[in-house]
């Protein structure tokens, strides 16, 4: 399965801003650091900006942020932290103040793509708890064991009903076991609940209700998009579908067409005459995200980009596998000056663009 699961969080670290500064303002394209430095660089920079986060959950947010595959294990971007660097600078995270839910439409579409794909099953179980039961207040979660613990088994149950990988099913063995036998202290649940569902309410999936201390599925003008949410991500073998197909270039209804119909964005269809404007797109993107020493430019970031620019700036769906025939045609276009570079494993995952 390529969906994963993440298990290390803290309730202060489900804010999806906060990776914005982590990648922006604590890390880089090119120099290693350690786990100690980037945690107190971005405890710092956060608690500047007028954010609660302690010591402990910066150290947890590199944490995640690995699992998440934006950094990678010397804290380097991945291709992931290009796109989440591309639309910060975009939405100029220097100016973004105690605010933590997100606005553009643009870092919701990207930030709940990376969201699925690292944390999507839980994410989805607690959506659809706060659906049925019509919300979920704070202290329900944190002093009952009805919401955590069910949540959990539920999700394991349903990992190990698709997972094929020995090693991966006897660890979500051992995990099931542990659920089902001890659970969590109540001290733990808001660790593993919060930092699930204050994702959803600052992308917009979910509503907050502050003064009852209550997560509340989101209505607006009488369209319930927790509920449309739901329809279009129900389950694990949707996500793995929806990204795996992504991955290997089938054309399918993918994350965008289905991202287009939880923010309500009309569209049109990618078609051969967005060819050129898509090539000139690319060329643009090309100087942000290539790497200043070899030119290598992976491709993946200028596939999320430019899909997600052409939904929210024109309305234009793409997916992945049309972003691969605009390459193809580019590359007959400029001939020797487009090339295409291989990773470790031989697959295709980056281009250079010389003028």
């Amino acid at each position: 399965m390529t969906i994963r699961l993440m298990r290390a969080t803290h309730y202060q670290a489900g804010h999806p801003i906060y990776f914005g500064f982590l990648v922006h303002s604590c890390t880089s394209a090119l120099q290693a650091r350690s786990n100690e430095k980037v945690a107190k660089d971005v405890h710092k920079i956060l608690n500047e900006h007028g954010y609660k986060c302690s010591r402990e959950a910066a150290k947890f947010l590199v944490r995640m942020a690995q699992e998440m595959n934006f950094l990678g294990p010397n804290n380097i971007w991945t291709w992931k932290a290009f796109v989440i660097n591309y639309f910060e600078e975009m939405d100029k995270i220097s100016d973004c103040y105690e605010k933590t839910v997100v606005s553009s439409l643009t870092k919701k579409i990207i930030y709940l793509k990376y969201y699925l794909e690292s944390d999507g099953a839980l994410l989805i179980k607690f959506a659809r708890k706060v659906l049925e039961e019509n919300g979920l207040s704070k202290h329900m979660i944190r002093f009952t064991n009805q919401i955590v613990e069910p949540v959990f088994e539920e999700t394991l149950c349903e990992y190990l009903s698709v997972e094929t990988d020995f090693k991966k099913r006897v660890w979500l063995k051992k995990f099931l076991d542990m659920i089902r036998e001890k659970g969590y202290q109540t001290k733990v649940h808001i660790h593993k609940a919060f930092a699930h569902l204050d994702p959803l309410v600052d992308l917009g999936i979910l509503d907050y209700d502050a003064e009852k201390r209550q997560y509340q599925p989101k209505i607006t003008d009488s369209r319930n998009i927790t509920e449309v949410f739901i329809k279009k991500f129900p389950d694990i073998l949707s996500l793995e579908k929806i990204f795996s197909n992504e991955s290997a270039g089938k054309a399918d209804v993918g994350y965008y067409e289905r991202a287009a119909e939880v923010y309500n964005i009309p569209y049109r269809k990618f078609s051969q005459e967005d060819i050129t404007n898509i090539s000139e797109e690319i060329e643009k993107i090309y100087s942000k995200v290539r790497d200043t020493i070899t030119g290598l430019a992976p491709i993946k970031s200028i596939k999320d980009i430019i899909c997600t620019l052409g939904l929210v700036n024109h309305k234009v769906l793409c997916e992945w596998p049309n972003i691969d025939d605009v390459l193809k045609e580019f590359k007959k276009e400029k001939g020797a000056k487009l090339r295409f570079h291989v990773d470790r494993a031989g697959k295709v995952e980056y281009i250079v663009l010389s003028k």
